[in-house]
């Protein structure tokens, strides 16, 4: 019989099975002889191919992979492989998310007053390089994550509470004395080899779970300072940068064997640059691709296609008895390829992505293949809508009908208190956003939407973490689908109108949600419509962050399992993200979760969030969704998988140790003997050393080699055919055991059909950094170089990410140290002077440069003449001679042999003629010409990355808006300029942005107060003052046209 069908009868028929065991095993007694022929076991589609290696083929792993240093790392997929390489204090235990077990840590005790962790270590742990783990090491690895700071990576968990780390993270790029203030803080102390003691600023309840995470992982020091980048130390004004000095930072250590060195070590040498950031990190890169834990595995080899992880023998932890040898993690990103792999046998494992779930199961949740199990574990991911109670929103998202009978004065903003709803919003109305929650049809949304895949949520912490409230749907705390009660509610507040809810246009669920909505508020025929407006990505993202739209999709993976990780970004009115997105403020629920974070007993702890659960249910400003659940799709050989903490909901990878590759022992049987007995009898058929292979290619069975004990793993002593009665009674209690346990945990699967919606760690932009150098210091870098192009490069980003070099004679000195000829000296000069004027020339912060006149052609460098027409451009601009700079600009854009970046440079140059043009003639013409070179510079800039030209681009845009009094485009161009200058550490832009964007605030608050008056005003000479005074605001002169 084939095997699955033996599964599915097992299923159904197992009381029967039950009942005849003691015939099957009397009768295999009877039968058993002497001398036991080979069999042939059965050979099913897709046999196991690999018996030492797990082979899980996914998406994104490795080439979504940002980093492998668990200092730096924060996506997903890095995280996957660092849970199997590295090993943290602590972590859950089990598949529990509420209690934590010791890992490197034996033991711990946390201070009266919580500020003080202390740590008792394991002995005999060794890292894969040979170096043994001690406090120092810990110390060593803490404080490193600390001092990189790096501002878009995880340390901020640990950062924010151990004592100087809250200082620290201020500091964008430290220098040694900042490194050295927060070392001398007394966060991290060794107190002996084997114990260590964490400080913190102020009691975190909350900061156990955060060592947890990938960022409390212990590093080998050794590796990390043998493969440190070339020394350097940087001299600038008072401050010295550089990599930190080792005898600095353990000052008292003079046995440096203890951090894994040699006794020889050069005391200087600590292998870590406080301020190096993921995004362009030129001074860890070694450990982005390579890594030395201590974990259950190891790091082999890693290519573009494929991570290979090999069995660490000598790790402190036991492994299960058919744990692989190997882990291969591939990226396989066609799916077809992937799901047939799996059929073929040539994976273990597979990431399904949830449009594909159906080529692998059946809507019922039977696999469609035999051999392939499908299984579905929890996770702390969490889904909402949150409804948005700004004081106003856009018409046209939210749109009132005339025959509304809406009356804010009347209505309550919160469950308790005295303030208002406004006018401009019913969603500031507490009964509004009740009545929504009432006409969401959850049922239909997890049965239809997600596929009948899918848990309810009830309240903001969820299921398992510690907190959670059982009870508020009990007590009517949370409403449920109920058409009746939301038209009673819609009908109390009385507003009618349009609700526009936009998404984005690829997201198929999101779309099926908010029609499924829409059809709802359709039915209570209370005169409100929903109207779906898909949008691409970037429009969504900015109609979202501008806080424009009535109802925002929001999703949620914690960091850590402790619940001030949930109701503190999504209820907290001062530093909650997704609280202030929505406009939510409530002072007494801000304090009672600051309160909540800092108590150390448990019970009062989980009292007082289930307060906090019942306070924002009854405010109710979320539409509570789904908590996601995480699906596992992969051969029956795979087994153990739900046991002793293989897929913790708060872990990325399975925990593979405790995971066996065999099959099951309902799978074979061997001359009539019961299956049960050769599980027990430690039968693994596709081992090597246990079987043989026919012609054919098929395992088969050397069953002699198990008679007599024969076999180590044989868990009898002696020959079948010795077993007395009472083996044979304890065997069939044993196998009624796990017969019956089977049976459940194959029911339990049935029921479970269940999906993961995959959340996809944001995609940053990458870039190399160029250090923030002093005038001295650039010269000794650069004085090996002898090519006048790299020279140009090089001084040319410098400029303009650090304003270091202030003038031409500057440039010139540092062109004396080169040898170069008098047309590669004049190509260099020429374009260092056109940054200059460049940067004078945009709409950044002018100034003063002198110039002088370029020579005349002919010129043996054809690429001059763009150098020439770009200088008389920029001549000309200074002119306010905005004609001829125009087409000294296209001049030089037409030139041969422009490089790249002059071409991006040139464009730049046009677009800002050209809105110097309109600005002295504003007519629908020119800004729709302006804004085409706009587009055609914006797409050049992006496509090469340049961001230096890109953040101009943003910041030109904002004017151009805010000359046209759009005001929401301003502040959306500003903060892209903000993020990708912060991304790419150009402090210049950065400031230029920030100072852009204090104007922009204070002359919309002008202007708006302006506008308002002027509604007041009665004479024309009054009128005109109001116009000028904004014109004048607005950079517009007297007298010219506005078409606004």
């Amino acid at each position: 019989m084939e095997r699955f069908e033996v599964k599915r009868k097992i299923a159904r028929n197992g009381l029967s099975l039950i009942a005849i065991l003691p015939i099957l095993i009397l009768s295999t007694l009877i039968s058993t002889q002497s001398s036991i022929p080979e069999i042939q076991a059965t050979k099913a589609n897709g046999e196991m191919k690999n018996p030492d290696k797990f082979i899980w083929e996914t998406l994104g792993i490795p080439n979504g992979i940002d980093s492998l240093d668990p200092g730096i790392n924060y996506e997903t997929t890095g995280s996957t492989v660092i849970e199997l390489i590295y090993e943290t204090l602590v972590g859950y235990k089990g598949n529990s998310v509420e209690e934590l077990e010791g890992r490197l840590a034996t033991g711990w005790t946390v201070s009266p007053n919580g500020r003080v962790y202390t740590f008792n270590l394991r002995k005999n742990v060794l890292f894969h390089d040979g170096v043994v783990f001690n406090a120092y090491v810990m110390k060593y690895s803490i404080d490193r994550a600390i001092l990189m700071n790096d501002p878009w990576g995880p340390s901020w968990m640990i950062a924010q509470v151990i004592k100087g780390g809250s200082t620290y993270m201020q500091y964008f790029n430290p220098n040694y004395t900042e490194a050295q203030a927060y070392l001398d803080a007394g966060g991290v102390v060794v107190v002996d080899d084997y114990i260590l003691e964490i400080n913190l600023d102020s009691a975190y309840s909350p900061f156990i779970n955060s060592l947890a995470f990938d960022v409390g992982s212990a590093v080998s020091p050794k590796a990390v300072i043998e493969n440190k980048p070339n020394e350097y130390t940087l001299f600038y004004a008072d401050k010295v940068f550089g990599m930190f000095p080792l005898d600095s930072w353990f000052p008292t250590l003079s046995d440096y064997t203890k951090l894994g060195l040699n006794t020889d070590h050069n005391p200087k040498d600590s292998g870590v640059v406080p301020g190096s950031h993921r995004l362009s990190d030129s001074y860890h890169l070694w450990m982005k691709e390579h890594a030395i834990g201590s974990g259950a595995y190891k790091l082999k080899s890693i290519t573009k296609d494929s991570i290979l992880l090999q069995k660490n023998e000598n790790w402190w932890g036991s492994f299960s008895l058919h744990s692989v040898e190997e882990i291969e993690i591939r990226s396989e990103l066609d799916d077809e390829t992937r799901y047939q792999n799996l059929i073929n046998g040539d994976s273990d494992m597979v990431c399904v992505e949830k449009p594909d779930v159906f080529k692998v199961m059946t809507p019922a949740g039977e696999p469609l293949y035999e051999g392939i199990t499908t299984f579905t574990a929890p996770t702390s991911t969490t889904f909402f809508l949150g409804m948005n109670m700004k004081e106003s929103l856009p018409s046209l998202f939210l749109n009132e009908s005339e025959n509304s009978l809406y009356d804010a004065s009347r209505l309550s903003r919160f469950y308790k208190g005295e303030e208002k709803a406004s006018q401009e919003n019913p969603f500031t109305s507490v009964i509004f956003r009740k009545a929504m929650a009432s006409a969401f049809d959850y049922s239909f949304y997890i049965d239809n939407v997600l596929n009948g895949i899918g848990k309810q949520m009830e309240g903001m912490i969820p299921e398992g973490i510690l907190g959670h409230n059982d009870n508020l749907k009990e007590n009517d705390l949370l409403p449920s689908y109920d058409l009746e009660t939301a038209r009673t509610l819609f009908e109390q507040v009385g507003w009618q109108g349009t609700i526009k809810l936009v998404y984005p246009v690829t997201d198929e669920v999101l779309s099926y949600l908010y029609l499924s909505l829409a059809n709802s508020l359709v039915m209570c025929d209370v005169g409100i419509k929903a109207i779906l407006q898909p949008m691409d990505q970037d429009q969504y993202d900015e109609v979202t962050w501008s806080q424009k739209i009535p109802l925002y999709y929001c999703g949620w993976a914690a960091d850590y399992a402790d619940p001030d990780n949930f109701v503190a970004p999504f209820l907290h009115g001062q530093y909650g993200v997704f609280a202030s997105l929505l406009s939510y403020e409530n002072p007494s629920l801000n304090t009672l979760i600051e309160t909540a974070a800092i108590e150390q007993d448990i019970d009062v702890r989980r009292e007082m969030y289930h307060n906090i659960e019942e306070v924002a249910a009854n405010d109710s400003l979320y539409i509570y969704l789904n908590q996601n659940l995480r699906l596992f799709v992969f051969r029956d050989w795979i087994q153990n998988y739900n046991e002793s903490g293989s897929l913790n909901p708060m872990s990325f990878a399975p925990n593979f140790q405790h995971i066996d590759k065999m099959y099951a022992f309902y799978d074979r049987d061997i001359d009539g003997m019961p299956d049960i007995w050769e599980f027990e009898m430690g039968l693994n058929v596709h081992d090597p050393s246990d079987a043989k292979i026919d012609l054919d290619g098929d395992w088969v069975l050397n069953v002699d080699e198990y008679r007599g004990g024969s076999n180590p793993r044989n868990f009898w002593s002696f020959p079948i055919i010795s077993f007395s009665i009472f083996h044979v009674g304890l065997t069939f209690i044993i196998a009624s055991i796990a017969l019956a346990a089977f049976i459940v945990k194959l029911r339990n699967e049935t029921e479970k059909r269940n999906f993961i919606t995959r959340l996809k760690a944001p995609d940053y932009p990458t870039a190399v950094k160029i250090q923030k150098l002093g005038f001295t210091d650039y010269i000794a870098l650069v004085q090996t170089e002898t090519d006048a192009k790299s020279l140009i490069e090089k001084a040319n980003a410098l400029y303009l990410q650090c304003e270091f070099l202030k003038s031409i004679q500057q440039y010139e000195a540092a062109l004396d140290v080169f040898e170069l000829s008098e047309n590669d000296r004049m190509v260099a000069e020429t374009s260092f002077r056109m940054v200059l004027l460049q940067k004078e020339t945009q709409i950044l912060s002018p100034e003063s440069h002198i110039l002088q006149r370029f020579p005349e052609p002919p010129y043996k460098n054809p690429a001059i003449f763009a150098f020439h027409h770009m200088i008389q451009a920029l001549l000309a601009e200074t002119e306010k001679n905005w004609g001829s700079a125009e087409k000294e600009w296209e001049a030089a854009l037409n030139s041969k042999d422009l490089e790249v970046e002059f071409h991006v440079i040139c464009q730049g140059a046009l677009v800002a003629s050209e809105f110097k043009t309109w600005l002295s003639n504003p007519s629908p013409i020119t800004k729709k010409k302006l804004l085409t070179m706009l587009n055609n510079w914006q797409d050049d800039c992006e496509n090469n990355q340049y961001f230096a030209q890109l953040c101009q681009v943003y910041l030109l845009r904002a004017r151009i808006d805010l000359a046209s009094f759009q005001f929401d485009q301003v502040e959306h161009w500003i903060n892209k300029c903000l993020r990708i200058a912060q991304q790419e550490d150009m402090k210049l832009f950065y400031d230029i942005a920030m100072k852009e964007s204090v104007k922009f605030e204070r002359l919309r608050k002008n202007i708006k107060s302006i506008l308002k008056l002027d509604t007041q005003l009665s004479s024309e000479e009054q009128h005109k003052r109001v116009e000028e005074y904004v014109r004048e605001a607005l950079g517009i002169k007297k007298g010219q046209k506005d078409n606004q």
